[in-house]
């Protein structure tokens, strides 16, 4: 007897189906929440490593030029270069102190450095 109410059927309920959607759109939801925290840490990352590699440009330029800080980061090509996306800034440069600013596609997080101008602490790259 075909379709009888005795036979079994194979396959899975509509609401197991619904059940296991749910539960694989929750382990999503979770993963995309770590993955932008990441990203953004990573993003973070690269600032404070482009504002480093500007601190040694920065020595580098003054020992070369009669010891005087670059105006510009463009006076420090080709040797220094800044990660993809990020974006910096020098403000206050004088002949013996200087401060940047880094910003980044994908952040709300700045980053600053200075040397000897009392923005920071010496050297060290602040993020907020």
């Amino acid at each position: 007897m075909r379709g009888s109410a005795t036979t079994p059927r194979a396959g899975f309920s509509l609401v197991e189906l619904i059940a296991v959607i749910v539960i694989i759109s929750v382990l999503a939801s979770i993963a995309v929440g770590r993955f932008r925290s990441m990203k953004e840490r990573t993003i973070v990352a690269a600032m404070r490593s482009d504002l480093h590699n500007l601190m040694t440009a920065q020595e580098v330029y003054f020992l070369d030029n009669g010891e005087r800080y670059a105006p510009e980061v463009s006076l420090l090509l080709p040797a220094y270069h800044t990660s993809p996306g990020v974006f910096i800034v020098l403000q206050d440069v004088t002949a013996s102190t200087w401060s940047a600013n880094a910003t980044a596609n994908g952040t709300t997080v700045s980053c600053d450095v200075s040397r000897s101008s009392g923005k920071t602490t010496d050297g060290s790259a602040e993020c907020q």
